[in-house]
Parts: C-alpha cells; structure tokens; sequence
C-alpha cells in the first residue's frame, strides 16, 4: 500500500504530464502506481516520471534529474520526446558512465541542459552513443518554459 500524501508534486506532475501527452496521440504510455511510463522511438529511449513525494524524478536510460515543478516536468517530457533532445551516453566498456540531456540550438548544434555521471572510475575503452526520439513533432513541442 502506498503510504504517501494524496497531493504530492510527483502526483501533480504525473498528472500534469498525462494532460499534455493527451494532446500527442502518437504518445504510448502505461500509468503505474506512483509512476508514468512513456515509450519512445525504437531507436531512441523510454521515459519513467516518478512520484518521489515533494519532487517528480524523470528517467531515462542512464540519465535521470528530480524537479519540483510539475508543469515543468509535462513540458520537459514533451520535449524528450521530440528530436530537439537528445540523450548523449558515455561508456567504458559495457558499463555507461555519464548521460547528458542535450537540446538542439537553432543553428543545428547541441546543448547540455542536464548532466548525470558516476563519480568512481571504470576503466574500459571509452565511446558514445547518442540516443533520440522522434515522437512529438518538434513543431508541436511547447515552448513556454
């Protein structure tokens, strides 16, 4: 049994972000208890918001962050889910050590927004993958943040 408050943020926030996925029909997603589960593109990455009580956590792949707006949260979904984001996956060996959530500039090149890595050392050959959605049409993703 869920023990948690009625109202917490990461409820509000999976809420919020169920009411703007509704505007996306193309958007597959599986609402579980305390948590919103999003599908991507086959070649690109799923999405996890998470109930965390006084913050909503949005995961993905290696890269995860905590917020505390839900509105926020919706919106920043949306946005994964389009091609103006992208997740940026660093490995050493078979092991990922850092994701970086990148945001596409108007001019083609790629900006870190949100960065998320181990603080011990792998040792391995290093590479990088670079994971996308193609979702959300980019010309539907809301702007005001």
């Amino acid at each position: 049994m869920d023990d948690r408050p009625e109202d917490t943020i990461g409820r509000q926030a999976i809420v919020a972000t169920v009411k703007l996925l509704a505007k996306y029909p193309g958007v597959a997603y599986e609402q579980r208890e305390g948590e919103l589960a999003i599908k991507g593109s086959v070649d690109g990455f799923d999405i996890v918001v998470r109930d965390e009580g006084q913050v909503a956590t949005i995961g993905c792949s290696y890269w995860h962050d905590d917020f505390t707006d839900p509105e926020e949260v919706a919106k920043f979904v949306v946005w994964l889910l389009s091609p103006r984001m992208r997740l940026k996956v660093t490995y050493r060996g078979k092991h990922s050590v850092k994701g970086v959530v990148e945001s596409k500039c108007q001019d083609g090149s790629w900006t870190p927004e949100s960065v998320f890595g181990l603080l011990i050392p792998i040792i391995g050959k290093k590479r990088t993958a670079y994971l996308g959605n193609s979702v959300v049409d980019p010309n539907e993703v809301p702007f005001d943040s």
